[in-house]
């Protein structure tokens, strides 16, 4: 959905859920949420929000100060890509967006159980320091 589309159709019904809750929650789904900040930094009780790596991190870290941040990592990418690909990505994000989650929904069956460690290592030895 456009950022348009979401301010004209969406986003008065979210801001309707969100009323009625002590905390509310966006789901991206790995979006670029860079187009989308202006109409989501309206949204009441902000308490989580997902995106993209791809996403102004730095911009989503100044915006939703307050809420629990996450990036969807790629599935794909966290299989098919070098390890070191994988530990740029989780310096910028680190860099750029923590503290944070970082969200491996969806791993590939044919992941190697190695990789998801590997993963698991570089983001534990980022937080070590």
């Amino acid at each position: 959905i456009s950022p348009q589309a979401y301010r004209e159709f969406i986003f008065s019904c979210d801001t309707k859920i969100a009323h009625q809750f002590e905390r509310f929650g966006c789901h991206t789904c790995n979006w670029d949420i860079t187009p989308y900040i202006d109409s989501l930094k309206e949204l009441p009780k902000l308490g989580y929000i997902d995106m993209g790596m791809m996403s102004d991190l730095p911009r989503a870290r100044k915006t939703f100060s307050t809420a629990r941040r996450a990036v969807m990592y790629s599935p794909v990418k966290l299989k098919d890509a070098d390890l070191p690909e994988i530990r740029t990505d989780m310096e910028k994000i680190y860099r750029e967006l923590s503290p944070c989650d970082i969200v491996t929904a969806d791993v590939q069956f044919d992941t190697p159980d190695k990789r998801v460690n590997d993963l698991l290592d570089i983001c534990g030895n980022l937080e070590a320091h």
